[in-house]
């Protein structure tokens, strides 16, 4: 079985580690009964086939997986390879099939699925370590940590004084229907000391500086706001700040959906060039603050 970076195979493996990249699911890795299939599960137990899939390999012949034990959870999973449905009923796959000589990848494929997380090593013996705190199609992230930190945001610092002790980082944002999701990240320093405080690193705030901007700065519940006006065939410098300099992130930019680039661009190093008269919307972030800079070109 020859594949490459290229193939579907490959592709559908990938896409399903990152849709079962979640520090609350377990792995079961399991032979069908003559070993010639190996299944690698992702599941949480959580009563939702969605959250659930599974990778097989099968290096023999077409092979029925109806009959076989498996943590998933009940309900129907596509294949995303080979085509097909896996169906499990009570703790058994209740019907679907193992393509000859390839690997078959069944999991719902979902998109707009809200979400939160937040990974990072369970422990380090330095005086600090970084976690990364993700939320998707959720509203109101909120990240606390266990000493009563809060940041908005998805990547920090955590800092120890000496080098000992325990922390906890909670993530929580609510879904749409209401939920309140949570992900948690217990660290855990190893060093022979006694853990004084920890603390988070978040970004206080964006700043933006240029000639001729003009407009209010972020603030703790709010986008900053900021405007400018060019002469089509110009160019200018926007430089973004971001503080304290220990929140070790920084600012990108980006055009919302439906804004005319015809009129101005920005380039990665916040470089504005005027094309055409007319007025576009532009957006520059970090994890946890954000400008929105209306450029109006005449």
């Amino acid at each position: 079985m020859l594949v490459t970076w290229k193939d579907t195979q490959v592709t559908a493996v990938n896409h399903f580690r990152n849709a079962m990249n979640n520090e609350d699911a377990s792995e079961y890795l399991r032979n069908r009964n003559d070993n010639s299939c190996l299944m690698v599960e992702r599941y949480k137990s959580d009563g939702n086939a969605d959250t659930d899939g599974v990778t097989v390999v099968n290096m023999s012949n077409q092979q029925s997986l109806a009959g076989l034990s498996t943590k998933l959870d009940d309900g129907t999973y596509t294949g995303q390879v080979n085509g097909g449905t896996l169906t499990v009923s009570g703790g058994k796959i209740t019907s679907g099939t193992a393509t000859p000589g390839k690997v078959s990848v069944f999991y719902n494929m979902k998109t707009n699925v809200a979400s939160v997380s937040a990974t990072g090593s369970a422990s380090f013996k330095t005086d600090t370590t970084t976690v990364t705190l993700r939320a998707s199609n959720v509203t109101g992230a909120m990240g606390t940590e266990s000493t009563s930190k809060t940041a908005t945001g998805r990547s920090i610092i955590v800092e120890g004084k000496y080098d000992a002790g325990t922390t906890t980082l909670t993530m929580k944002a609510t879904r749409a229907d209401g939920t309140v999701l949570t992900a948690q990240k217990t660290l855990v320093n190893l060093g022979s000391g006694t853990w004084d405080k920890s603390y988070w690193y978040p970004a206080d705030s964006l700043a933006l500086s240029g000639n001729g901007l003009t407009g209010t700065p972020d603030n703790a519940n709010d986008d900053g706001i900021c405007t400018m006006t060019m002469s089509a065939g110009t160019s200018t410098q926007i430089t973004t700040s971001v503080t304290p300099v220990k929140a070790n992130q920084h600012a990108i930019w980006y055009r919302p959906a439906g804004e005319d680039k015809d009129i101005a661009t920005v380039d990665a190093d916040g470089t504005v060039y005027a094309h055409k008269a007319g007025t576009i919307k532009y957006r520059t972030y970090t994890p946890s603050r954000s400008v929105l800079l209306t450029v109006t070109v005449k």
